[in-house]
């Protein structure tokens, strides 16, 4: 692919990881797997796993609001979910790599404990 060398290329041609080709978090659809993107899939999905445990963490934290509480939980969870969407589609695809393997289950564990705290409230 080429990148955009002025502002009305990129319009006409938005970046594939931009809010316009979903990637982005307003969107959050998802964008095909191909052989070519598979590794920046898999790295996308690790990001937001790390993002969704990190808000986790922070959401459990002494003296937290519970509206700060819900929200940040909230987004843990679709960070989560988008996450193990991704690890999904990479393993449907069968493009996941042994050093992967357990990353689509661990999704969904941290997913099940985001679901389980704001079952809580």
């Amino acid at each position: 692919m080429d990148w955009p060398t002025s502002a009305r290329e990129n319009e006409q041609n938005p970046c594939p990881w931009s809010a316009e080709a979903g990637w982005a978090p307003s969107g959050w659809r998802s964008a095909p797997i191909g052989s070519s993107n598979t590794r920046v899939a898999s790295l996308l999905a690790n990001a937001l796993s790390a993002w969704a445990t990190a808000l986790r963490t922070d959401a459990q934290r002494v003296g937290i609001s519970p509206p700060e509480r819900d929200a940040t939980l909230q987004k843990a969870k679709q960070l989560c979910e988008r996450s193990l969407a991704l690890w999904q589609e990479v393993r449907e695809r069968d493009m996941l790599n042994s050093q992967d393997a357990g990353k689509p289950e661990f999704a969904a564990q941290e997913l099940a404990a985001c679901n389980d705290l704001l079952a809580r409230r």
